[in-house]
């Protein structure tokens, strides 16, 4: 495993518009490394890009900031094979080895107390990044998946059996949040979930913030076209279908076995079932049973 120590900025840094880009040091048997001031801001960038592509020049001994940097917490990066039962003294773990792993494919562990759980003949090319304490991964048995999870603190993304994935799905989470995925689903490529805005937004008056990050669910048997986004709180039902390019919220739930299209997403249809295999559905099946087409 390869390990690194961020310098982030307190949090209330992070909203002055004041602070500056934070360094890195990549803690390897080469030495201490630090990563120049144009790297991107957020800590798990470096890693998520290619940490090696990132390095431009190593610090002494006696360099104050190789002082400073020693003080720092670590991030752990485990890649491709390393992604198996792992513990750590700071209480992260990996409980479980998935089938098919890629040698490009990583746990990032930015904090403590953050658990990646895999079932049976899992196929895992996504990276997972840790931002923060106490997240939680649950993949079931039978997943594919291609992308990238990102979660906050005490987050948790949960991921049903036979999950199938095309290509470049996102997860975004921070704040508590969960994500949950239902069974048999089928995303197509460049499918994205964010759970919260990045950025907060305030209320001028009361100060008070108003974008707060919140749950996103999706039922089983759910086909999401290319390019669908579900935005924080939005919610698809059972054996749905949302069309390319739609934008699911939190204000337009989609019940279940229902076609939704549009930004945002809006029903058009009710009472229709999908089928992958190109054949339709058994004439006595029954909606409210949720099963796989």
């Amino acid at each position: 495993p390869v390990a690194a120590a961020p310098l982030r900025p307190k949090p209330h840094q992070w909203y002055d518009g004041g602070h500056a880009r934070p360094q890195w040091r990549i803690v390897s048997a080469a030495g201490g490394f630090v990563i120049s001031p144009r790297s991107p801001p957020h800590p798990l960038d470096s890693p998520r890009r290619g940490s090696g592509e990132r390095i431009r020049r190593s610090l002494p001994a006696s360099d104050h900031r190789a002082t400073n940097m020693s003080r720092m917490p670590c991030v752990t990066v485990l890649r491709g094979d390393e992604i198996t039962d792992y513990s750590d003294d700071r209480g992260n773990r990996i409980i479980g080895t998935p089938a098919v792993v890629q040698p490009q494919t990583q746990v990032v562990f930015g904090s403590d107390n953050c658990t990646v759980r895999f079932g049976e003949d899992v196929n895992w090319m996504t990276h997972i990044y840790f931002n923060d304490e106490g997240g939680t991964v649950e993949v079931d048995d039978g997943a594919q998946c291609i992308g990238q999870l990102e979660l906050g603190r005490d987050c948790t993304v949960r991921i049903g059996k036979r999950l199938n994935v095309t290509g470049n799905f996102s997860v975004v989470t921070e704040d508590g949040c969960t994500v949950e995925v239902g069974d048999n689903c089928l995303f197509a490529d460049k499918a994205t979930i964010r759970a919260y805005d990045h950025h907060p937004i305030f209320d001028l008056d009361t100060r008070e913030r108003i974008n707060f990050a919140r749950d996103v669910s999706i039922g089983s048997d759910v086909w999401l076209g290319y390019g669908v986004q579900l935005m924080g709180g939005a919610r698809v039902g059972h054996g749905s279908v949302v069309g390319t390019m739609s934008i699911v919220t939190a204000s337009n739930p989609i019940g279940d076995h229902c076609l939704a299209v549009g930004q945002p997403a809006t029903v058009k249809r009710e009472r229709i079932a999908w089928a992958k295999n190109g054949r339709p559905p058994a004439s006595h099946m029954d909606p409210g049973a949720h099963t796989s087409c």
